[in-house]
């Protein structure tokens, strides 16, 4: 059975990695997006420094 990778810092060091990269390049903002009830993620994102800009309400019907 395979050990689970949750909670080893494996995605914040991929994402700081990511923005180390992003800075070095000369990018002075980047954005992303994220379901509001997905409260891993946003605590994630948080913990590395982005913060909420704006919340978007998407619709939808189903057709068939």
């Amino acid at each position: 059975m395979r050990k689970s990778w949750r909670n080893r810092g494996l995605a914040k060091h991929l994402l700081v990695q990511a923005l180390i990269y992003l800075k070095t390049n000369e990018l002075h903002s980047t954005k992303l997006e994220v379901m509001t009830t997905n409260q891993s993620a946003l605590s994630l994102y948080q913990s590395v420094g982005f913060c909420v800009d704006s919340e978007e309400t998407r619709y939808f019907i189903q057709l068939n």
